[in-house]
Formats: structure tokens, sequence, C-alpha cells
């Protein structure tokens, strides 16, 4: 790259990237429904994991080159000195929590990170419940995640690029906890991708900010599109 950089113009050069770009994103595909709803064909579990964390680092990237007023530099130093892992918004798989301190630690920070009516309307409602299965199930259908097609939770839309440490604190438990999470640690100073925050704080998609449901992954995803349109390829359906 460096080499292509030092005999080219700066044009050429810009050029040169964005075809690079292309090539490199060749396997990451969407289309376009009549209501303008845009759909990746990509999944989760059949797509290179490569190809994500391209998608999302550049997803980043162009973000920041697309909105001129930011006074803001992507930090490929730090970018570069963290490990990356693909984090799906909406936990794909299910944490059985068989261990009781697992299960009162689970109930203690999903109840923390829920509004105080969905803390009162627990209260009323399982106050008599013993069993945790039970009590789990009623937060996730709350907060709307048990709503999710496995299909859209598979998606791009419900994927974002995560620092690995921050990722693994807080497994697989429900958008409102991890939510809080990335907020805490931005406000220690963590280095959390631009996207990935405005994600997790759901600048892009509106809405309940103790909610993660079928329509803001949709919502997402059309985001994601509508930065990288000039990268990624648009199929017929």
């Amino acid at each position: 790259i460096y080499s292509e950089y030092s005999k080219s113009k700066k044009s050429e050069f810009n050029t040169k990237l964005r075809t690079w770009e292309n090539e490199r994103l060749k396997n990451i595909k969407y289309t376009e429904t009549k209501d303008g709803q845009c759909y990746y064909t990509n999944k989760y579990e059949n797509t290179n994991k490569g190809d994500l964390r391209a998608l999302f680092h550049l997803y980043n990237i162009e973000f920041i080159l697309q909105k001129k007023a930011f006074y803001y530099l992507f930090p490929f130093d730090l970018f570069k000195s963290e490990k990356w892992d693909i984090e799906h918004i909406s936990s794909q798989t299910e944490n059985t929590l068989n261990d009781e301190k697992a299960q009162e630690e689970w109930l203690d920070e999903a109840l923390n990170a829920l509004g105080e009516k969905d803390r009162q309307d627990y209260l009323a409602d399982m106050h008599n419940v013993e069993g945790f299965q039970e009590k789990k199930k009623w937060i996730i259908n709350r907060v709307g995640e048990d709503a999710i097609d496995e299909e859209l939770k598979n998606s791009i839309g419900n994927l974002t690029l995560l620092n690995a440490t921050i990722n693994r604190s807080y497994g697989n438990n429900i958008f409102p906890v991890k939510r809080k999470t990335i907020v805490d640690w931005d406000k220690d100073g963590a280095f959390i991708l631009l996207c990935t925050k405005n994600t997790f704080l759901k600048y892009n998609t509106d809405g309940n900010n103790l909610r993660w449901t079928e329509e803001d992954i949709l919502r997402s995803m059309n985001h994601i599109v509508e930065i990288l349109k000039d990268y990624i390829t648009k199929t017929e359906d």
C-alpha cells in the first residue's frame, strides 16, 4: 500500500484504495425490496469472519469521512492495538445459567438495566415465582428479544464490531445490560468504535433505549447499506 501511495497522485491513490476495498468486500451482497428495505444476503454462520470485520471496519471509517462536520479522525493506532469480536447485539446463543449464583447475578444485572416501570411490573408479576427460567423469560419478553426471528438475529443488522474484552465481559445478556456496559466503559475512556457506540445508543434506529427489536435490526441494516453502498454488491431478489 505504501509503495502505491509513494508513486501515485492523491486522486489516483484514492481510486486504488476504493478499488481494493471493493475487491475486499466482493462477497458481501444485499438486496432491496420495493418499499426500500435492504437485506444483506450474508448470514453470520456462513460468512467469512474476516469479511465481516472488514465490512464493519470500513463502515466506521466511511461514516466518519461522510460526516464532514466531525472533528474526528479514525484512530488506526488504537484499532490495531486491540482484538475485535463480531458481536450479536441480540444474543445468538442461549445461556442456560445452571449455577444459582450466576442466575442471581444475571437477574440483578438485568433488573438494574431495566427502566423503573419495567422493574415495578416485574415485581408485581413475579413476586410469587421462584423458578429462574420463568423470571428470565419474563425479562427477555419485556425487552422484545424473544420476538426476533432467528434469521434476522443472524443477519448483519444484528451484528457489530466490539472490543473483545468488553464483549466477553457481559456474555449472552439482554440488550439493556449490554448497552449499560458500553456506556460504563465509554465513561471510563475505553476505545469503542464510533458506529458500535451509535448502534448501542440507538442513534441510527431511534425508539426505546431499553429495547432491541426486529425494527431496530432492519434500520441498522439500512444504515450500513446507506454508508457502504459504493463498496458492496446489490443483487436482485
